[in-house]
């Protein structure tokens, strides 16, 4: 395998133990963690013994008599650019093409003007998450809400031809998706269906009607479970990632508020009345802000800032109401369709 080689990168806090990760840049990549205080059952019980003999680390060491205390958010010491650097070499070395992707999306976001290149770079996470879920075409995908920085490499890379249907074309709670029946083979709704404010089933039902069966629908929202928005409401601040109202004489001001964030299992829910069936459900952090510190006592599970999911198109809609997301569950009235 060659020799080992691996460095301390700085020491973070778990359920309110110190963990030291070490990454391998050999001939694997690989990672293990040591958990300084209670074993993981991974790999930590083979180097813990060398901690014990006095083999401590040399590089990067965490400041003395350091420990997890209240009010504490982020680690101390990392910033947003090396979590949002981690994240990002985390997702390219999920696949070989992951690389040709963001470079594919960064092209654009350098070729954007100046006054939008922050904002496009805030979301390149998400974007390249985006990519990374959805399957190689060929085929035809409706981008809802689009045009997306993911599109260029879901066509060049992955073979899909992008149609979009630009943000507030129409009112996507009451108007029906302009294509025919059994007409895509690929919907992405991201960033989106948190802004809608009074029936989001209407729009899962529609692209329930322009997916051909199987068709795979990815959808991207805010994570209202997120360790972002517990410390927001910790600190007394809004939970919601976009909680202002737009001005009065800004275009379609009624949909520019978060209406509603979700739960992983809300957005679940929402799907499986629309007639779709989950096939992945993650949460990731934007990168925008440092990573958090998790509270101890707490699940660490779907704590990432974003929820994504793709799912597959597995019948008609079932319900056309559906707790807790709606006030009370209604069945999907018999005979009818999706517009």
């Amino acid at each position: 395998m060659g020799e080992l080689e691996t460095f301390l990168v700085p020491w973070r806090l778990e359920r309110g133990w110190y963990v030291a990760k070490f990454r391998n840049f050999g001939h694997f990549r690989a990672e293990w963690e040591i958990v300084l205080g209670r074993s993981r059952k991974t790999w930590t019980d083979r180097l813990r013994p060398r901690l014990k003999k006095g083999r401590q680390p040399t590089r990067d060491a965490p400041p003395a008599a350091q420990s997890w205390q209240p009010g504490w958010v982020f680690p101390p010491g990392e910033g947003t650019e090396t979590h949002r650097a981690s994240l990002l070499d985390d997702l390219c070395a999920e696949r070989p093409d992951m690389n040709a992707a963001r470079d594919l999306i960064e092209t654009e976001i350098a070729a954007a003007p100046d006054t939008e290149q922050d904002h496009m770079s805030a979301h390149l996470v998400r974007h390249l998450q985006s990519y990374a879920l959805l399957p190689k075409g060929p085929g035809r995908l409706l981008d809802i809400g689009g045009p997306s920085l993911y599109s260029l490499p879901l066509s060049r890379l992955k073979d899909w031809q992008i149609e979009t249907v630009e943000i507030l074309a129409i009112d996507y709670e009451r108007d029906p998706l302009p294509r025919p029946g059994d007409s895509m083979d690929a919907v992405t709704l991201c960033e989106v269906i948190e802004h809608f404010t009074f029936d989001p089933l209407f729009c899962l039902a529609e692209v329930n009607r322009v997916l051909r069966p199987g068709g795979v629908l990815l959808v991207s929202t805010p994570n209202a479970a997120s360790w972002f928005a517990i410390y927001q409401a910790l600190q007394h601040r809004p939970s919601n990632r976009w909680p202002v109202y737009a001005t009065p004489d800004a275009p379609n001001r009624e949909n520019h508020i978060h209406a509603r964030e979700y739960l992983v299992d809300d957005l679940e829910t929402l799907l499986t009345a629309a007639g779709f069936k989950s096939e992945t459900i993650l949460t990731r952090d934007y990168g925008i802000l440092p990573s958090y510190v998790p509270i101890p006592g707490f699940p660490e599970d779907h704590r990432g800032e974003t929820i994504f999911c793709l799912a597959r198109k597995a019948g008609p809609p079932r319900l056309r109401c559906v707790r807790p997301v709606y006030l009370e569950d209604r069945p999907w009235p018999a005979g009818e369709e999706a517009l």
